[in-house]
């Protein structure tokens, strides 16, 4: 008996652990994929977007790295040298309410569920609209009105939601190397599983491009892969400021040489990144972790996401 009812709570706990596992992974893959269902948003929401964010103010740039150690940092301190920018206010260091989208998607049934009518007055994708332009006008409150506001978040999660929750404002897209991006990621964070991070990787890097192409190319967004952002700075500042309306004689071009390295995991041992900015070294290198793959880990990463490191142009073949 006492065995048949043990094996009864293992079955059960198990079952659990399974429908956990399977909701988890439902939610993970949600992240990345599109939808075509989007609410389109009024007018009026519209309207009343620009008034809470602020109607004078000029489109906050939010920088989208393709996954952690992606690049974002290197990025945002590079932008945030000229003089019309003022980045992280209250040091929010990221700001990634745009992942929360589900949470304010819950938040939306309870208001809606306090009072049926709302749902006829403000619908999900004005409710985010409004959470968004509420958030945008908290952090346009922390600079003064003559900046650019400038945010970033280490993720592109929900990316196709962006247009929804800030259509007033602007974004910028940061793709990697995946072999690279994979490398710094577990020797940063050692517990990380690889090919799980391979996945991450390979998805993101799909809902990007996916996303840029289809909603996002039609307005101020751009795409830049941080390979060419830190092989030539200067051209990536130029192209920024032509793209984002910034007066490039507002940029000290000159600094850029010194910049310090923040948060890179070439500068220390696993799992001991320092995220306190450190003197750039003259041999310091940012890409080709992998090479120290094995022959076992690189065919992980082929299989997972070969096709999609070829599609990004960053290997012609599986020879590598």
């Amino acid at each position: 008996m006492r065995v048949r009812l043990e094996m009864k709570r293992i079955r059960r706990s198990l079952t659990k652990g399974l429908k956990a596992a399977i909701a988890s992974w439902n939610v993970d893959r949600d992240r990345y994929q599109i939808e075509n269902s989007i609410e389109p948003l009024t007018e009026e929401v519209l309207h009343a977007v620009d008034q809470i964010r602020g109607s004078n103010r000029p489109p906050a740039i939010f920088v989208h790295g393709v996954m952690t150690r992606s690049g974002t940092n290197y990025c945002g301190d590079l932008l945030r040298q000229h003089q019309d920018i003022e980045a992280y206010p209250y040091n929010l260091w990221e700001v990634p309410l745009l992942q929360a989208k589900r949470e304010v998607e819950s938040l939306h049934r309870a208001f809606v569920a306090g009072y049926r009518k709302n749902e006829n007055v403000v619908g999900p994708g004005a409710f985010q609209a409004l959470v968004g332009a509420a958030f945008v006008g908290y952090m346009h409150a922390g600079i003064s009105r003559e900046q650019r506001l400038l945010v970033k978040i280490p993720r592109v999660s929900y990316l196709n939601y962006f247009s929804t929750m800030f259509p007033k404002e602007d974004c910028l897209l940061l793709l990697r190397d995946g072999r690279d991006v994979v490398a710094s990621s577990l020797k940063t964070w050692p517990e990380k599983d690889f090919s799980g991070t391979v996945r991450i990787w390979r998805d993101s890097t799909q809902l990007m491009r996916q996303v840029f192409e289809q909603q996002l190319g039609g307005r101020t967004c751009k795409m830049f892969k941080f390979e060419e952002i830190s092989d030539d700075p200067e051209h990536f500042i130029r192209s920024v400021c032509l793209s984002y309306d910034l007066n490039p004689e507002h940029y000290p071009f000159e600094d850029i040489a010194t910049l310090p390295v923040q948060g890179s995991s070439n500068l220390f041992s696993a799992g001991e990144v320092s995220w306190q900015p450190q003197a750039k070294p003259k041999d310091f290198v940012n890409r080709g972790k992998w090479h120290a793959w094995t022959p076992r880990e690189k065919a992980r990463f082929k299989r997972i996401a070969g096709d999609v490191l070829i599609e990004s142009g960053y290997a012609s073949n599986s020879s590598w």
